[in-house]
């Protein structure tokens, strides 16, 4: 039985040892003493994404944004389809304020499969949803609030009904529109339609000639979305990269990173990318991650059983 023992006195078995331990003190609030088993299960193995996890959620529970956002996005790193860790730092960036950033986390890990209590109902119409954001552009004018107008404009289209008839159509109104919040959100509601959202296509690809650029981006990795078109959309994707705005820059990586090998020419634009000091800390390792599938055939996919799921 010796193997038996050795299995048991394995650092992963002491890192899930010390996560339980963790999740134990998070359920009577004792939130440092969380930390300190989450910390441990770390330093046993690092290479796995619970005690990060767990840490982050701690940290969030605490207020303690900052640090919560680094341990979120390091478990996401270690396995990118954990989506309660994007749903948590989703909490996080409300919490800071960041509002485009909390929308694009909330949205990935309602894509995942987080089951949210909250998540926004759905609407039967784009135009009831237009008429909405453009109130919220009026008064985000007042406020300086760029980065919360276009949240709000890609948060509401996806609240879109998937079974609405005039779902498409909708879309292709507001892709029209004057407001620029507007076209980025409904090119992005476009792409995550994914094939249903083939009539859209010649619609997207005058949207590339957009004047701003998040919304030739979003057209751009629509276009990857639904037709599985890299040559169109690397240009863009590429630029992206290189813009001051880092929001952009990352979903830009984010479209590279699911192209994988497909985006191979963009391998260099993402190794300049690497080099750059980016102020919001999950940029980078978007970027890293990018760089890595696009230069490679495969990757592997990891699953979370639970909310506080084991690793395999």
């Amino acid at each position: 039985m010796k193997w038996l023992r050795n299995l048991l006195s394995s650092p992963r078995a002491k890192a899930t040892d010390h996560f339980e331990q963790g999740q134990q003190a998070l359920d009577q609030n004792d939130f440092d003493l969380a930390i300190s088993w989450f910390n441990a299960a770390v330093q046993q193995a690092p290479e796995l994404s619970l005690g990060y996890f767990g840490r982050g959620f701690a940290h969030l529970k605490k207020g303690d944004y900052d640090r919560a956002i680094a341990d979120l996005s390091e478990a996401i790193r270690l396995r990118p389809d954990n989506a309660y860790s994007y749903y948590y730092r989703s909490l996080c960036y409300s919490g800071k304020g960041r509002a485009t950033l909390e929308a694009a986390d909330f949205e990935r890990a309602l894509k995942l499969g987080a089951q949210i209590d909250d998540a926004p109902a759905a609407a039967q119409s784009g135009e009831e949803i237009v008429m909405a954001l453009r109130a919220a552009l009026r008064e985000a004018a007042r406020h300086d609030m760029d980065d919360t107008v276009r949240a709000l404009a890609g948060k509401a289209f996806t609240q879109l009904d998937p079974q609405s008839p005039n779902k498409v159509s909708a879309l292709l109104a507001a892709l029209r529109n004057e407001e620029p919040e507007i076209r980025f959100g409904a090119a992005q509601a476009l792409g995550d339609m994914g094939t249903e959202a083939r009539s859209a296509f010649p619609a997207l690809a005058q949207a590339l000639q957009d004047r701003h650029l998040g919304v030739r981006l979003q057209a751009a990795r629509a276009m990857w979305l639904i037709d599985r078109q890299a040559p169109a959309a690397l240009p863009i994707l590429i630029e992206a990269l290189q813009a001051d705005d880092e929001v952009l820059c990352w979903i830009a990586a984010d479209c590279l990173g699911e192209m994988g090998p497909a985006a191979e020419s963009a391998a260099p634009a993402l190794r300049q990318a690497a080099q750059r000091r980016f102020e919001i800390a999950h940029v980078k390792t978007g970027v890293d991650l990018a760089l890595e599938r696009v230069s490679r055939s495969g990757f592997p996919a990891s699953r979370l059983n639970v909310t506080f799921g084991t690793e395999d």
